[in-house]
């Protein structure tokens, strides 16, 4: 239980992600995490796609991304997916 208890007090402290930085063409800008719809993999690839639909390459697999995501904000839906949970 001890473990369990640890665990959690570092992700609390550790903060989930914010925001994420991508490329377009030769600029970077910011994607606010409430603009994410949801994250996939493709191709060996991982793509994160806006609310709007767009898509940006994300240099993480889905393994890496998921504890940096809030667990009341999105799921993994299957080894491709992870969707947000809000409309």
């Amino acid at each position: 239980p001890q473990e369990g208890i640890k665990d959690f007090i570092t992700q609390m402290q550790r903060g989930y992600k914010k925001r994420f930085l991508v490329k377009v063409g030769e600029q970077y800008l910011y994607v606010k995490i409430e603009e994410v719809a949801y994250f996939k993999s493709e191709d060996g690839e991982s793509y994160l796609y806006t609310d709007t639909g767009k898509r940006f390459i994300i240099n993480q697999k889905l393994d890496a991304l998921l504890p940096q995501l809030k667990p009341d904000d999105f799921y993994r839906i299957n080894r491709q997916f992870i969707i947000s949970i809000h409309p």
